[in-house]
């Protein structure tokens, strides 16, 4: 539990008390501030619509799940999951309110300090610990990372400003009803509602961190909102840097440390290290490892020892490997999986002494590690060249997690941001004619051959290095920044031209089908006045009164030259109306500086045509009269042809055209047995096009709402994940030392 008095304070948060009402003046709530009641109120009202759009979504991904399960007894643990899904649904959202309720009365009157739980004693306690409840923890603990590594900021904004509405000093963060911990608790709490195995329920938890947690943007956003409109800290922007209160020893067990830091660890960012003491560290994930028998035995890689190698020793083995690193670790798919074992095999103090080898635990690093890398070299969002340059760092990483263990749980370790950024870098870097320069791929591989020449056993290097190539990487990206915000005015312009074209066309076709015009005058409306119009919806937009008023004196204008239907007053009516359309022409040809000569010269081609369609009127023989309401259906006229229709993609495939997030990167298949990366630099929202570019900025493609999502569904367009590779690889691990464990 997160909160230490849980059992005695929550008491009615359980099965039996799911019923019960809360308390709404009285106990606890009586003193709950005005703003902090409808935070709460507000924050009640968001988790049920959340929690009611993911049992919406779930229901169709546990579908998808299920018929594309590998086996008969994946398929049936699916339908399960989604059964029990559907009938607990009303008893899940009840029990997770109560708990967010509580979470509210609990802030305002927090216990006294206790004192830190007894820390376990190792391994071996850890080893006691039941499986089911250690992988329990491990899916919360990933989901309370995910949320705190991005919506850190906003989480602690909310804490602050709850610090000042309640006036008390510290607010410890885990007291914050809204951080990550208590939701992810929460919503643990509710799944023990839940009856069934846990392998079902791990697929609850994963549900839960792909659709659930990616909406607390929405309620995070909602609250600050809220409590600023409340006068609570308005003006605070971000949270002050440094100052942030990670969590208190009683706040969560704490896992022992069974190696003693080689190296002092960089100070982070307070949020990022709130999140780093609720992930996995390495003594979960190295239990997790020894129950996957035979996964984790050395038999694989590193042979069990009647003498184990001491991990300097290993260290210094490393480094001769080191300056040697290349292409030999890719090796073919099948063998990927232990080319770093056999390496370090064939070192020489295992090889002439096959009983000295690392032991259990560094032994446990190494198959870590390498299984790492083997994800980073299976993910399919990093191009081909780049996975190349990026496994040489598979030594050094391996050293740096012998030398440090918290860089499996810290998020902020310089190695692991390093890695990240190489690999978030590479996603959008594409192969280069012969002769065209390629800073990027030049940059990655200076990075790396820096890291193989020069560490030994200094992690800060890669702090040092990291600062290097995120200077290199901002100048990129403000350089990308640019161009693309040229690219983005540009097409938006386009677009409203062509939108301006558009609105103009059907204009007049409106106004002209009862018409028959002079050559003169028809001229004159599709040429000149035709750019007055677009003129004046561009600048002032439709709704306004100055383009109500051109829409009028284009009608007069018409009809002025046609004046129909033909009664007794017409030619009175015309002689009152012809100063004002005359005056309104020249009015509007000077508004878009047309030439005063020629507009002189269309003043005088008007009063002739004018003076004609009197002279009409006046002898009779104007065109016969129509009656009013016998005038032709108005049809709306297209600049151009439209194409045939395509054909209408599926919603799904809809949403997640809408999904995509300008800046994502996308794989483009162009149809020549060529992939090209590109990233939505734009959505246009005049048009709906969605535009793409590549690295350098120039654009690639573009696409309409409909035409991207059957791109979509025919796999001509894939997103690539842009999310941190290292978070990735490191839950398919988890994933997967779970799945061996059941096997």
């Amino acid at each position: 539990m997160f909160f230490t008095e849980t059992p005695k304070r929550f008491a009615g948060m359980n099965r039996e008390g799911k019923d019960v009402q809360l308390p709404d003046s009285d106990g606890l709530i009586s003193g709950m501030p005005d703003a902090l009641r409808r935070l709460r109120d507000l924050s009640m009202v968001q988790s049920k619509q959340l929690l009611a759009g993911f049992f919406e979504q779930s229901d169709d991904a546990l579908f998808d799940l299920a018929d594309k399960a590998g086996s008969h007894e994946q398929h049936n643990l699916y339908f399960d999951a989604m059964r029990e899904l559907r009938l607990q649904r009303r008893e899940l959202t009840l029990c997770f309110q109560q708990w967010l309720a509580r979470a509210f009365n609990e802030c305002l009157n927090p216990a006294p300090e206790l004192p830190p739980e007894p820390a376990p004693a190792g391994p071996v306690s850890l080893a006691l610990v039941a499986h089911e409840t250690m992988e329990e923890q491990l899916a919360i603990s990933a989901m309370v990372n995910k949320v705190r590594h991005y919506y850190g900021e906003p989480v602690e904004m909310i804490r602050l400003r709850m610090q000042t509405l309640l006036r008390v000093d510290d607010l410890r963060a885990t007291r914050n009803p809204l951080a990550p911990e208590v939701i992810c608790q929460g919503l643990a709490e509710a799944c023990a509602e839940l009856t069934m195995d846990l392998r079902s329920k791990l697929v609850v938890y994963k549900l839960f961190d792909k659709l659930l947690i990616r909406e607390l943007k929405h309620l995070y956003s909602l609250a600050n909102q809220l409590l600023i409109r409340e006068g609570v800290l308005p003006d605070m922007r971000q949270p002050p840097v440094g100052k942030v209160p990670g969590p208190r020893a009683h706040d969560r067990p704490r896992q022992p440390s069974t190696e003693k830091p080689m190296v002092e660890q960089a100070p982070d960012k307070a949020h990022q290290r709130v999140a780093d003491s609720h992930a996995p560290g390495f003594n979960d994930l190295s239990a997790l490892l020894r129950a996957g028998q035979p996964l984790a035995t050395a038999a694989e890689g590193v042979r069990p020892a009647c003498v184990a190698m001491t991990t300097n020793a290993l260290l210094q083995q490393l480094s001769s490997l080191q300056h040697d690193l290349g292409s030999g670790f890719m090796g073919p798919p099948g063998a990927r999986g232990s080319r770093l074992k056999e390496q370090l095999l064939n070192l020489p103090v295992v090889s002439e002494h096959p009983a000295q080898a690392p032991g259990q635990v560094d032994g446990d690093v190494i198959n870590l590690v390498s299984m790492l890398f083997d994800f980073i070299l299976d993910d399919r969002h990093v191009p081909e060249p780049m996975k190349g340059q990026l496994v040489r760092l598979q030594i050094p990483i391996l050293k740096v997690a012998l030398i440090d263990r918290s860089f499996f749980q810290r998020g902020g370790h310089p190695a692991r941001q390093l890695l990240n950024a190489l690999a978030t870098a590479a996603l959008g870097w594409g192969e280069r004619l012969p002769g065209e320069p390629d800073l990027l791929g030049e940059r990655i591989t200076g990075v790396v051959d820096r890291i193989c020449q020069e560490f030994t056993d200094d992690v800060s290097l890669f702090a040092v290095v990291l600062e290097d190539f995120s200077r290199f990487n901002d100048q990129q990206q403000r350089r990308e920044q640019l161009l693309q915000r040229r690219l983005r005015d540009a097409e938006e312009g386009r677009a409203r031209h062509e939108q301006s074209q558009e609105v103009v066309s059907r204009l007049l076709a409106e106004l002209e089908a009862d018409h028959q015009l002079p050559a003169t005058l028809a001229k004159l409306l599709h040429d000149p006045w035709r750019r007055v119009l677009q003129w004046f919806w561009l600048r002032l937009g439709e709704g306004s009164e100055e383009w109500q008023e051109m829409t009028r004196l284009t009608g007069l204008l018409i009809w002025s030259g046609d004046p129909q239907p033909v009664t007794r007053g017409t030619r009175n009516e015309l002689l009152r109306q012809i100063p004002d359309i005359v005056d309104g022409v020249r009015r509007g040809l000077n508004a878009i500086a047309w030439d005063p000569f020629a507009i002189d010269e269309w003043v005088r081609k008007l009063e002739l045509l004018h003076v004609a369609a009197l002279h009409q009127l006046a002898t009779g023989e104007a065109a016969p009269v129509k009656e009013p309401g016998s005038a032709t259906p108005v049809k709306a006229v297209s600049v151009e042809a439209a194409p045939p229709a395509a054909e209408e993609p599926h919603p799904a495939w809809m949403a997640r055209a809408r999904s995509l997030q300008v800046g994502g990167w996308v794989e483009w298949h162009n149809g020549e047995s060529r992939h090209i990366r590109c990233k939505l630099a734009a959505v246009i929202k005049a048009s709906g096009r969605y535009i793409f570019v590549n690295r350098s900025g120039a654009k690639v493609m573009e696409y309409s709402e409909t035409d991207l999502a059957n791109a979509l569904s025919q796999g001509v367009i894939t997103p690539l994940d842009d999310s941190l590779i290292f978070d990735r690889a490191l839950e398919s691990v988890i994933d997967e030392l779970r799945f061996s464990r059941r096997r």
